[in-house]
């Protein structure tokens, strides 16, 4: 069957199994990728970030026993995670096909990571970098170094995808910056773009302190994953996918730790002049 905007617009007139073309070649649904609004609207599956259970794949939830903001490799929630059967989760044709299942819709890295964890991550490295930190200066002076220093290693990395410009607003509330978790607001491509100059200035900006070290452990976890899937082919080999999980597990251990010494210092981040 062809699928457009959600709506069954043909049937495939060969029979199961049999081939497509003279040459004998058949389809196969090999993923199903969209947009959470496209998730939520069209195949009904339960992903609202702001549900008590806000995943289609396992019962994590917004309790302390099953918190679904805990990225460990121990949280309870881990335990929750669905398996192969699952009965169809309602009555979209999509799930009509022969093999297809809720494991057959994927989560891809921009809307993961690029605009998920990867903007919290950033927004926090920015403010702990401007509003607190070892810069001298003012808030503003702070800000400018820090944005004069990206531009440069823009252009030292040769990166091309670029934010236009960098002012407190970008990452969190002026006239409150205190009273709210930071979180970058950019694009997708903007965002995964930044993590890599951010690499050397959280590396120069590290104090030894336990959180400066998780922060530059969590970037460069998350430059590294990059890396391997920028050199992989469509379908990664067992080495690659092996590394690639080691630092995607790594990085997300460590944005685990910020978020819950962050939570555990204090309800709000640190006001600083």
């Amino acid at each position: 069957m062809i699928i457009a905007r959600g709506h069954m617009v043909q049937k495939a007139s060969c029979g199961k199994g049999q081939r497509l073309t003279t040459s004998g070649y058949f389809g196969v649904v090999f993923r199903i990728q969209g947009d959470l609004d496209w998730y939520v609207s069209t195949l009904k599956l339960r992903v609202a970030p702001q549900a008590n259970l806000p995943c289609a794949w396992c019962d994590a939830d917004r309790t302390v026993a099953r918190a679904f903001l805990d990225l460990s490799s121990t949280a309870p929630w881990l335990g929750t995670v669905f398996t192969p059967p699952q009965p169809a989760p309602n009555d979209h044709p999509l799930w009509t096909v022969p093999g297809v299942s809720i494991f057959s819709v994927a989560l891809d890295t921009m809307h993961c990571l690029h605009l998920g964890v990867y903007q919290h991550l950033l927004g926090s490295i920015l403010y702990t970098l401007i509003y607190g930190g070892t810069l001298p200066g003012t808030i503003q002076q702070r800000l400018d170094s820090v944005w004069a220093r990206i531009r440069t290693l823009y252009t030292t990395l040769s990166i091309a995808t670029r934010l236009t410009n960098l002012t407190l607003n970008v990452f969190t509330d002026v006239s409150a910056p205190h009273a709210n978790w930071p979180c970058l607001h950019g694009h997708a491509a903007e965002t995964a773009a930044l993590m890599r100059p951010l690499a050397p200035i959280c590396s120069d900006l590290n104090s030894g302190s336990l959180r400066d070290q998780q922060r530059l452990r969590a970037v460069m976890c998350f430059v590294r994953f990059a890396y391997i899937l920028q050199l992989a082919g469509m379908f990664l080999t067992l080495d690659e996918e092996h590394a690639a999980t080691t630092a995607i597990g790594q990085g997300l251990k460590a944005v685990a730790w910020l978020s819950a010494e962050a939570s555990a210092r204090r309800p709000h981040p640190p006001q600083q002049a």
